[in-house]
């Protein structure tokens, strides 16, 4: 798969001129003519033994010399092992349940959100949570907790899971869980008592 390339350093005794013609002690016939003889891609058909002939032209006559042979091997390259591509991890649950929920909690309270997840090879798998329609990344890990809630954290919660393995990384979503904020504060109005 590499590149083959033989260069011959030649002088003249006269005033001559020198021409070259490569060949490979396996074929009768030139491969190549020039200094420099280049072959691209070699395979395990072009190991062998090379070697120029050198001719030295002048005054119509023509005196050639044949270079040393040059043994040409070839390396075998093992090439690097395929790398197996992580699978999408599974989300199993999150609070144990499998399918979008609902989730009250009243105003000022709290809630917490864990999730399930796994993969079947050897990739590591993180965890991003997100609100639905914020890019932003509201934490990292298996849960999720949100303390003295207002009515702006209403919504739709999701995780990521990405599982990582050789450099590379799939990634799944998880079920949605609608918070549901309720309020904290008590009813106004008039009524009796009937006593028996």
């Amino acid at each position: 798969g590499g590149t083959l390339e033989l260069t011959v350093v030649a002088t003249p005794v006269s005033d001559g001129t020198l021409s070259y013609k490569w060949y490979e002690s396996k074929s009768g016939s030139p491969i190549g003519t020039g200094e420099t003889y280049s072959k691209s891609g070699v395979t395990s058909s072009d190991a062998g033994e090379y070697y120029v002939i050198v001719t030295n032209t002048l005054n119509g006559k023509e005196v050639s010399t044949e270079s040393f042979r040059v043994t040409v091997k070839m390396d075998t390259v093992k090439p690097d092992p395929v790398k197996p591509e992580p699978v999408v991890p599974v989300i199993d649950n999150i609070n144990e349940k499998t399918s979008d929920f609902d989730l009250p909690v009243k105003e000022g309270g709290s809630f917490t959100l864990t999730v399930s997840a796994s993969t079947t090879d050897d990739g590591t798998l993180s965890y991003e949570w997100f609100k639905q329609g914020d890019s932003n990344s509201l934490a990292t890990g298996t849960s999720y907790s949100k303390s003295n809630v207002t009515t702006s954290d209403a919504g739709k919660y999701y995780v990521k899971v990405t599982n990582t393995l050789n450099g590379k990384t799939a990634s799944a979503e998880s079920l949605k869980v609608t918070v549901t904020i309720t309020s904290n504060q008590n009813g106004s109005g008039s009524g009796g008592f009937d006593y028996n």
